[in-house]
């Protein structure tokens, strides 16, 4: 045993990670969840937490109310006339060259998804996987169906930093979704990109390559300098959801820059 673990510290290195990958073993802390206290009982069971967790979620994620029924006719009306219309041209096909592409920028260490298949078991699927990987692939872009076993998540609460941990409240969700799942979102994502560009308006920040509301906020601050270094009058006007401007206090408003 002695010497197993003398060859295993040998091949331990700095430059792949290994050397942290081992410490981290002993570093690591372990958190069991203890029960939590709900404004009714004390629940103890897994499955009696989640629904603690989830229930303080929904409270605190209310969906607005914001239905307009002649905006959602017209808006039903146009989606069922999309799905009718056959694409002008196929898809481009997925090559094995490009999943290879996105199997290398996978993390190691992150935790499986619902089909427990690990990022390093797919960095070591041998070829014929690969290929088989882009027919399934080059199918759901054929017959435009993402399965739902790739949409199936495993939701983790953790501990936010400093609170109570026998309250609800103190825990945030994290969503784990299968890595296969999310190169086939790489691959739909590229051409989505590709189809969509070149029908955005040049002003189109998000959701754009290389370009984000930040560098938007940017472009309108030079543009109320620029007005007011030539004695112009620049107003803005400022859109949010009413319902969430009435819990706040806050009221809609137009405003004179100038």
């Amino acid at each position: 045993m002695l010497t197993w673990y003398n060859r295993h510290h040998q091949r331990l290195n700095l430059n792949d990670g290994s050397v942290w990958q081992y410490v981290k073993r002993f570093t690591k802390t372990y958190f069991k969840m203890p029960p939590l206290t709900t404004p009714t009982t004390i629940v103890y069971k897994n499955k009696e937490k989640a629904e603690a967790i989830a229930d303080v979620l929904e409270k605190q994620f209310q969906t607005n109310d914001l239905s307009h029924p002649p905006t959602e006719n017209i808006v039903r009306k146009r989606v069922k006339r999309f799905l009718r219309k056959k694409p002008e041209e196929e898809p481009e096909q997925c090559l094995p060259s490009e999943i290879i592409g996105y199997i290398d920028k996978l993390k190691i260490g992150k935790s499986p998804g619902f089909d427990n298949i690990s990022n390093i078991i797919i960095k070591r699927m041998p070829i014929k996987s690969i290929i088989r990987l882009s027919e399934i692939i080059n199918a759901m872009l054929k017959f435009q169906y993402f399965p739902n076993e790739w949409k199936t998540s495993i939701v983790v609460p953790l501990l936010k930093p400093g609170k109570h941990a026998k309250d609800p409240g103190s825990y945030r969700p994290i969503s784990l979704l299968s890595a296969l799942g999310k190169i086939s979102e790489s691959v739909l994502l590229k051409r989505i990109v590709e189809a969509k560009e070149d029908k955005l308006i040049p002003m189109q920040f998000g959701f754009r390559k290389n370009l984000s509301t930040v560098q938007q906020l940017l472009r309108i601050t030079e543009i109320v300098k620029e007005g007011i270094d030539e004695g112009w009058e620049t107003e803005a006007v400022f859109l949010t959801s009413l319902k969430r401007l009435a819990g706040s206090g806050q009221r809609a408003c137009y405003t004179n820059l100038s």
